[in-house]
């Protein structure tokens, strides 16, 4: 009988000793796993809960040393498999959605600082690419020409109820950015608003009381904004004097003065001019800033 230590194994290019059935160690471990997978499974499982600490440091050790080998890793396993990875999660998700839910809320919660960064950084991408393709090169506003990008906006040449298009800010780019449709262009804060009070001029009523009211408001728009300028009413910052650009802002805040969103400018100014009939002061807290330094203020 032939001495079994000088055999090898019996698959081409192997050329280990065999243990038995003619395969080395290595083969033989392969097949049986092929002809025993519910046992494979029973194995790895009790073997996993017997070293889950001492494997759980290990792979996270291994993790943090080779950071960028583990992602490539991940990023090429999820391209070659990702139509059958999307179906399973979604079945898991179909099955016990709670479970799942409750593990996205714990994740976001963990890494909301993260999350929102990343998103104000797609964002920003997203903005730069639509006003520079409505502005046909570097963003800038086309009436005055502004380039200050934190100023600049999207604006409905024909209104937004027009266009059909009464969407969000982050809806409204992700359209642009697919489609580049026509009827956009690109304006500044101050110049939009102008914009849309010029238009808003075209149909308001031309009644006694109407008139009254519009005339009412303006005057209580020039009172507050000369008050909180000191004189001529402008822009504390940049010195923009249009009066329909102007605007009244919470130097610290709407909550710091307790003023909700559903406050509007006609309603701040109202109470400003309140206060001083009350007080003969005017309110602290609050100065005049145009649409453009406010957007970049916020």
């Amino acid at each position: 009988m032939p001495n079994k230590i000088n055999r090898i194994c019996s698959v081409d290019g192997c050329d280990l000793k065999y243990i038995a059935k003619g395969l080395c160690n290595t083969h033989y471990m392969q097949k049986w796993n092929k002809e025993n997978p519910d046992k494979v499974k029973v194995n790895a499982s009790n073997s996993y809960q017997k070293n889950r600490t001492k494997k759980l440091k290990w792979q996270k050790n291994y993790t943090e040393e080779n950071h960028d080998k583990v992602l490539a890793g991940k990023r090429k396993h999820y391209a070659e498999n990702q139509p059958r990875l999307v179906s399973e999660k979604q079945e898991l998700r179909k099955k016990d959605p709670e479970k799942y839910n409750a593990i996205a809320r714990k994740s976001n919660k963990k890494n909301k600082i993260k999350i929102d960064r990343k998103k104000k950084e797609t964002h920003q991408e997203l903005r730069k690419r639509v006003l520079g393709h409505y502005s046909k090169g570097t963003p800038k506003c086309k009436f005055c020409g502004i380039t200050r990008i934190s100023c600049l906006e999207i604006d409905h040449i024909y209104g937004a109820n027009q266009m059909g298009t009464k969407w969000g800010t982050g809806k409204l780019y992700r359209h642009l950015d697919k489609t580049h449709e026509t009827g956009y262009q690109v304006l500044c804060g101050n110049c939009n608003m102008i914009k849309e009070l010029e238009r808003k001029k075209k149909f308001h009523l031309q009644t006694p009381m109407a008139i009254k009211r519009r005339r009412q408001r303006r005057d209580t728009k020039i009172m507050v904004l000369t008050a909180y300028s000191k004189g001529t009413p402008k822009c504390k910052f940049c010195g923009f004097s249009d009066l329909d650009g102007l605007a009244i802002d919470h130097i610290d805040g709407r909550k710091s003065m307790g003023h909700s969103r559903e406050f509007g400018s006609d309603d701040l100014r109202m109470w400003c001019k309140r206060q001083y009939k009350k007080t003969g002061k005017w309110p602290e807290g609050l100065q005049v800033l145009c649409h453009n330094c406010n957007r970049t203020k916020r």
